[in-house]
């Protein structure tokens, strides 16, 4: 009930922020430049849009098959919840539902751990260092020398408590002991990617910068339906920034920072506020359409619940 009530809390935070910086701007303002938008470019967009999430699965494609080799279609439905979920959690944190997603296919919870938290530091890595760029151009100095400064402490905080023996040590001091069991073989799986698969992790790594560019034109794509043409250097620095600044964990899916830092930037390079403003509204409207798409399609009463083994993962952790 505590839990239900502080999500409800977050929702409502994002949707007052993102209200307030359209407020800011002006309702009126954005709903007259969505009327001059040419609807056409939604068809690239949208195609643009796909296309990021097929990489997203095959990314994740890349790290369940060492484990269990899982038919691209049904991959395809559990990373579509698992991203949408995460849509409605606060840091993205309902992303990791994918654990409990891959216990369907026979791979323990240890392991789908493991798989989802190399994919997060993947794409956290990726998105930070595109993001330390867009810092350095559109913050103060010192704030983007804190931000690095703070990327760079938990960075190897996660790779101390990950990858060491002692910090996993450390990690089960925060998990009840009637759950240890569950991530049995977490590190084991974890640590197995760099000795056994480092192709499959290069591959990722490349595939999720592919991912970030394909991201940047579905984000073009929309500008150009304004007949604004910023630079895709540019809209891929911003969006990356706009991303690591949604990993607040304040709102869902950093609803209304994400915006905000957005808007300013681009501010910056000359694009008007309620241009940018009226762009993140169609992101949204098209995001939020495909994850009630995909919620609807694909979520089943009781897919999520708790498993109910929890000494049946063989290797240790």
């Amino acid at each position: 009930m505590k839990s239900s009530s502080l999500t409800m809390l977050r929702i409502a935070m994002g949707v007052a922020l993102i209200s307030g910086l359209f407020s800011w701007i002006g309702w009126s303002a954005i709903l007259a430049a969505i009327q001059t938008f040419n609807p056409i470019y939604l068809i690239p967009a949208t195609i643009f849009f796909l296309i990021s999430l097929v990489i997203a699965t095959y990314n994740i494609k890349l790290l369940t098959d060492p484990f269990q080799k899982i038919a691209f279609g049904k991959l395809w439905k559990y990373t579509m919840l698992a991203w949408s979920i995460g849509s409605f959690i606060p840091g993205k944190l309902g992303e990791f539902s994918l654990v409990w997603l891959l216990r369907k296919e026979g791979i323990p919870t240890g392991k789908g751990t493991a798989i989802t938290i190399m994919d997060k530091i993947i794409t956290a890595g990726s998105l930070a260092s595109l993001a330390i760029i867009g810092f350095f151009l559109y913050f103060e100095r010192e704030q983007a020398v804190l931000v690095l400064g703070t990327l760079f402490i938990g960075g190897l905080a996660g790779i101390f408590a990950f990858f060491t023996n002692f910090g996993r040590k450390i990690l089960r001091l925060f998990i009840p002991d009637r759950f240890l069991a569950l991530f049995t073989g977490f590190g084991k799986a974890l640590t197995s990617y760099l000795v056994d698969h480092p192709l499959r992790l290069f591959t990722n790594i490349v595939m999720t910068y592919i991912k970030w560019l394909i991201s940047a034109f579905f984000l073009l794509m929309i500008f150009y339906g304004f007949d604004v043409h910023p630079p895709i250097l540019t809209v891929g620095i911003i969006n990356a920034t706009g991303i690591i600044i949604s990993f607040i964990p304040l709102t869902i899916a950093g609803l209304g920072f994400r915006e905000a830092g957005i808007v300013w930037m681009f501010s910056l390079q000359g694009i008007s506020s309620t241009t940018t403003a009226s762009v993140m509204l169609l992101w949204l409207v098209i995001a939020y359409t495909f994850v009630g798409f995909f919620l609807a399609l694909y979520f089943e009463k009781g897919m999520l619940k708790r498993p109910r083994e929890a000494n049946s993962l063989g290797d240790k952790a």
